[in-house]
């Protein structure tokens, strides 16, 4: 683009562009539209480029700069509502340095953005998005709407995934006409994509056989909906007061990786949801309905606490790395260096209620990297240290310091077991003998650097299972789980000791008086 004149366009979907006039009617040949076109004066091309201006807010990438669809159920509940309701998000603008980007489309953009790279999605897309996992290559981390898609996506990527629930702006709902539901229902109404209707064929006899009345409300009447009672062309403006004039939704189950923001939209619309044949004939009767709506999740998914778990994930995904411990019981709680989890009550024992934080780090953590300290342990130095110690291993730790396999530490921890667990670490060391578990990869678990991912979640599952399965000394049964899963996990086993090492600060567990 050279010369002192040049164009700015806006596209369809409202994105400025700046245009040498060559390449503007280029474009216009080629059959693209654009909604504005103003041209202005600027002495030369150099002068028009801007230093990118920077701003602490997250930056959101619709799905619509790309679809060009405007009434975009994912762009409202995980982007314009989180933006309306936190002044922490924004549309996504060129010319911005953001804090992060989150992507609800995995597009070419992503490779050419600096700042920290989420992609946000809430379908399977990789299975009609051409080069997805190239793309997604760029990514620090991935969030889904579903556990279904978390668990789908995690066999094709290492990368850290998440999971959000849909934000809902409740303002929006004040729309809806109240109903007391204290007669027998006369009306049901389903909703959504007429595509996607298909999931209501197999009820569509049981409402009618009840004497219900179904309203469907879609862009257009696409079987099986056509045979409704009355078809409502889906309006955003209307659609709360149209849903709210039924007394229950029929929203069947539509697949694992869906996820409940249609069920979330009736509740907040004030009526139930019934999900099969049974839930239809029993919400016929109001005090079901009431009930239901008594014990409703829908306040859960206010968009401002789903705001709030976006930042918790992006602040941790920008530090990279979480250090945290657990403190349970008789003991000092006072640390204010690193996270401390000390709320678990579900076990009598309170190693327990520590323990389970210790060893599911991937139900804690949200950052890429977690470094489990002991309670007795500090950091002499900052956390990226300890990320590099990882290197390109998934589980880092330390070898025991007195002893080197589990048959020795067996003679040495039983003497300190509670006698009730006794017989219970024996048959775990008769079991992992009769197994063949070899007798030279004993480590101390006092300090654990992972890098989350889903093998070191599997093996961190696997560890749990073995702590549920026998006693709590997670040193005799992670060895055993390495072993089972040594082809597939990479654990490095540090030099030196956590009492000596540089990195660490060490002093023996304090009890309070």
């Amino acid at each position: 683009m050279s010369g002192k004149n040049f164009i700015i366009a806006y596209n369809a979907f409202g994105r400025e562009m700046k245009l040498s006039h060559e390449d503007y009617t280029s474009l216009l040949n080629r059959g693209f539209k654009f909604s504005k076109v103003f041209a202005e004066e600027a002495p030369t091309f150099k002068e028009e480029i801007k230093e990118k201006v920077k701003s602490d807010k997250i930056g959101v990438y619709l799905q619509r700069f790309v679809t060009g669809e405007k009434n975009c159920a994912s762009d409202r509940i995980r982007g314009e509502w989180i933006i309306k309701n936190s002044d922490k998000f924004e549309l996504y603008r060129e010319g911005v340095e953001y804090k992060a980007v989150i992507f609800h489309k995995a597009v070419s953009q992503i490779a050419k953005t600096k700042e920290t790279k989420i992609l946000d999605i809430c379908d399977a897309v990789w299975k009609d998005t051409p080069n997805f996992f190239k793309l997604i290559d760029q990514v620090d981390a991935i969030i889904t709407s579903t556990e279904g898609l978390k668990r789908d996506l995690s066999k094709l990527t290492n990368k850290k995934i998440y999971v959000v629930d849909d934000g809902h702006d409740f303002e929006y709902y004040e729309t809806r006409e109240e109903n007391t539901h204290t007669r027998k229902a006369k009306e049901v109404v389903w909703f959504g994509y007429a595509q996607n209707s298909n999931c209501l064929a197999p009820y569509m006899r049981t409402i009618k056989e009840n004497g219900l009345k179904l309203t469907a409300i879609a862009q257009c009447p696409f079987p099986p909906i056509d045979k409704a009672d009355k078809f409502v062309k889906w309006d955003l403006d209307t659609v709360v007061s149209e849903i709210s004039k039924a007394d229950f939704a029929v929203l069947p189950v539509n697949g694992s990786l869906k996820s409940n923001n249609k069920d979330i939209t009736a509740y907040l619309s004030g009526i139930p949801v019934a999900k099969n044949e049974k839930d239809i004939i029993r919400l016929i009767d109001p005090k079901e309905r009431r009930k239901d709506l008594d014990k409703s999740p829908a306040h859960r998914y206010n968009a401002k606490n789903i705001a709030n778990r976006y930042l918790e994930i992006i602040d941790n995904v920008r530090s990279k790395a979480t250090v945290y411990t657990a403190i349970c019981g008789d003991y000092e709680k006072k640390r204010e260096d690193i996270k401390v989890f000390s709320e678990e009550e579900s076990f009598k024992r309170d190693v327990m209620n520590a323990k389970i934080y210790k060893v599911l780090s991937h139900k804690y953590v949200t950052s890429p990297y977690s470094i489990w300290l002991d309670g007795n342990i500090s950091l002499a130095v900052d956390q990226s240290f300890l990320v590099e110690l990882l290197g390109d291993y998934d589980i880092a730790l330390f070898s025991h310091p007195h002893r080197t396999s589990v048959y020795q530490e067996h003679k040495e921890a039983i003497k300190r077991l509670p006698e009730e667990l006794k017989p219970l670490m024996d048959r775990q060391i008769k079991d992992y003998r009769s197994e063949g578990l070899p007798e030279n990869n004993l480590c101390e678990c006092g300090v654990l650097i992972r890098k989350e991912s889903p093998i070191v979640e599997e093996f961190n599952n696997r560890w749990w299972a073995e702590i549920c399965k026998y006693q709590h000394r997670d040193q005799i049964s992670f060895p055993y789980v390495w072993w089972k899963m040594q082809d597939r996990i990479k654990i490095k086993v540090l030099e030196g000791n956590v009492r000596s090492h540089k990195y660490f600060k060490y002093e023996e567990h304090k009890k309070n008086n």
